[in-house]
């Protein structure tokens, strides 16, 4: 299974036998929880000194990632695990180049080449901790086009992830102003907001890797507990989200379960 994280938990969830009456693989009942995303709520933009009498600089540069380095509980931080900061370049305000401004051809050119400062924006990707409560299940009404039911979705951030939020703000405009930036506002999602799990779009858990049968579903192959010919190397497999994007840890986890279950092919234990 490869189907994107919800879309094999899904496809597990209604794949119902008299060996698995709910869901194939899920003696441990813990298929199709904890459901896991990045999550943002902090976020700050700054004003980039120097660069007002420039329309273009340099060469296109890429986006900008700060890793993780709040992990460790201290005096000032009462959270597990913790975030990094992702954001663009730095950029110009629009002047007229998007169907959303008036101008066209030589008006949109002669726009964009006029001076503007330069602004600079980020925003925090927070670890999501896994909470068997955070959990999807099969809709009992709800069916797509092909008589298939849908899934239910109840997941949300709780209070460890406020906690990084608050700490983030204060983060990431420290961290804008260091770097030299001015007139830097910072945007920071209250707790009695909500907060939309899958904004990131970076949705994990759901079929997790353990060690004990009773309280996971794969191993650390991937493989499925019940069933030896089933794996899962997608994000369904992921019990912990670190704050990093996740797709290329997919990759290497799908060659690694497929170069394992060709061995066990081989040896004729599969």
């Amino acid at each position: 299974m490869c189907a994107s994280a919800l879309g094999s938990v899904q496809v597990m969830l209604n794949s119902k036998s008299k060996t698995f009456p709910n869901g194939i693989g899920n003696s441990s009942g813990s298929l199709g929880h904890y459901i896991m995303d990045h999550f943002t709520g902090a976020m700050a933009g700054g004003t980039v000194p120097g660069f007002e009498d420039k329309y273009s600089y340099g060469r296109r540069p890429i986006g900008t990632y700060i890793p993780n380095f709040r992990h460790e509980k201290s005096d000032d931080v009462d959270f597990v695990r913790g975030y990094g900061f992702q954001g663009g370049a730095a950029s110009r305000p629009l002047t007229g180049t998007t169907a959303k401004k008036v101008g066209i051809g030589a008006q949109a050119k002669e726009n964009a080449r006029q001076y503007a400062p330069w602004r600079f924006f980020t925003a925090m990707f927070g670890e999501m901790l896994p909470y068997y409560d955070n959990y999807v299940s099969l809709h009992p009404s709800k069916k797509d086009k092909w008589g298939i039911p849908l899934l239910h979705i109840d997941a949300t951030i709780r209070e460890n992830e406020r906690k990084m939020i608050v700490q983030a703000a204060k983060d990431v405009k420290e961290l804008l102003e260091a770097g030299g930036c001015t007139n830097v506002k910072v945007t920071e999602t209250p707790a009695d907001k909500h907060i939309m799990v899958g904004a990131r779009t970076h949705e994990m858990g759901g079929a997790c890797m353990g060690d004990d049968p009773k309280v996971s579903v794969l191993n650390k192959w991937a493989q499925s507990h019940d069933v030896p010919n089933l794996f899962v190397t997608d994000g369904a497999c992921m019990s912990s989200c670190s704050t990093q994007n996740p797709s290329l840890t997919y990759m290497a986890m799908t060659a690694r379960s497929a170069d394992y279950a060709a061995k066990l092919l081989q040896k004729g234990k599969l």
